[in-house]
């Protein structure tokens, strides 16, 4: 796994590239699944936990062998909360400890969330998956010809062809005390006027664009901010109280859990945070009930814990229907041995890192967090999920 240096990166360009290769170490999985440890690369070889380790055993094995800073752990069965756990310090060199209240950065696992939020609007009859940029945005941005004919389908399945921002361009955003909305269509336009990487609907390439531009038609179609929509739509009606928006805490303080990169970064510094203006692409901070409550939107066909439909079976269908490269929308689709959807998606801002993995066949999931964002944490994340994924029962299976 790569190595970033912080020396060598801005924090945008850093994100950028942490989010634009989604990667999980599947060979990892399945070695522990069988009881064994593969050899990490950095700095010292970490022995991960065996299946029939406890779990309160192997995670501390994680925060003091692995070095991770502090977990959220979550892992469902049915409507079983199999095993939670929030351990470790808030910030490395400080014995403040998380709590279960405290949130985490999930980066890129922002994207499904607005793919949701398009299956809502999509409901609501304001945008069909084929409407295209052209046709969206041509009153509020300069729109190339490029992208005219790009659907919300290519853009949240990243096979429209657009590639990032130039680094120069993306850095140019962060500390911006615009609203964020405002940034958006700054950005989209930016965006928008860049050559194609390819023909759309022809490639897959991961790009944090497609998702911004996605959330720009939604608050066009909708006439609300993407904030304001997430809010509304998903995060209030499943009781996501903590869910927010950015890096939690108050600068100079410990009064929230630090990003690390390895070392802490203060939650003011512009090098733990990404623009807010790249919201739809990898923005919110959750909790971990929070995210319990998310994942069981999916693994409850779409309905919350009231038994309200927030989303249609049709619209949860295409957001679960691998297209390019086993990508649906927010989501890698695979099927595990069985032939049972795996969804798996991660997420970073560099100074956090999250993976979440739902297998809605079961209704079970595994949800991971970590308050550090450097390649180590990446691996031992992937461990921690193979080892609970053996330990409970659970595919093994993982996008590569």
């Amino acid at each position: 796994m790569t190595t970033f240096n912080r020396k060598q990166l801005t924090a945008t360009g850093f994100w950028r590239r942490v989010l634009s290769r989604p990667v999980l170490l599947a060979s990892a999985l399945l070695a522990l699944a069988c009881g064994g440890s593969p050899a990490a690369s950095e700095p010292e070889t970490f022995v991960a936990p065996t299946p029939d380790t406890a779990p309160e055993d192997a995670i501390q094995t994680f925060l003091t062998k692995g070095h991770l800073p502090a977990v959220l752990v979550g892992v469902i069965d049915g409507d079983q909360l199999l095993y939670s756990r929030v351990a470790g310090v808030r910030k490395r060199g400080d014995a403040t400890p998380v709590t279960d209240d405290d949130v985490f950065r999930i980066g890129s696992n922002t994207k499904a969330m607005t793919a949701l939020l398009a299956g809502t609007v999509v409901d609501a009859g304001q945008l069909t998956w084929d409407s295209t940029v052209g046709d969206v945005l041509s009153g509020t941005v300069e729109v190339g010809d490029a992208y005219r004919g790009v659907t919300l389908t290519q853009l949240l399945s990243h096979s429209s062809g657009m590639p990032e921002l130039p680094w120069d361009d993306e850095a140019s955003f962060s500390g911006s005390t615009q609203p964020a909305a405002d940034d958006r269509r700054k950005i989209a336009e930016l965006a928008l006027a860049l050559p194609p990487r390819s023909e759309p609907g022809k490639y897959f390439y991961y790009s944090n664009i497609n998702y911004v531009v996605a959330g720009l038609m939604l608050e066009v179609a909708s006439g609300e901010s993407w904030e304001a929509l997430l809010q509304k739509r998903i995060f209030t009606p499943l009781a996501m109280a903590h869910a927010g928006f950015g890096t939690p805490g108050t600068p100079g303080s410990v009064d929230a859990p630090w990003g690390h990169d390895p070392s802490p970064v203060d939650p003011g510094s512009l090098t733990g945070d990404i623009p807010e203006g790249f919201g739809p692409a990898g923005t919110v901070h959750a909790n971990l009930a929070d995210l319990v409550s998310y994942a069981h939107l999916y693994l409850d066909d779409g309905v919350d814990a009231q038994g309200n439909r927030l989303i249609s079976q049709a619209a949860l269908s295409e957001i679960e229907t691998p297209r390019l490269h086993h990508y649906g929308f927010g989501w890698f689709d695979i099927e595990d041995a069985n032939g049972q959807l795996v969804m798996w998606h991660n997420g970073s801002n560099g100074t956090f890192y999250s993976t979440l993995v739902l297998f809605p066949a079961r209704r079970a999931a595994i949800l991971l967090a970590t308050n550090a964002g450097d390649a180590p944490s990446w691996t031992r994340l992937a461990e921690l999920d193979g080892y609970l994924a053996a330990h409970f029962g659970l595919p093994v299976e993982r996008p590569q």
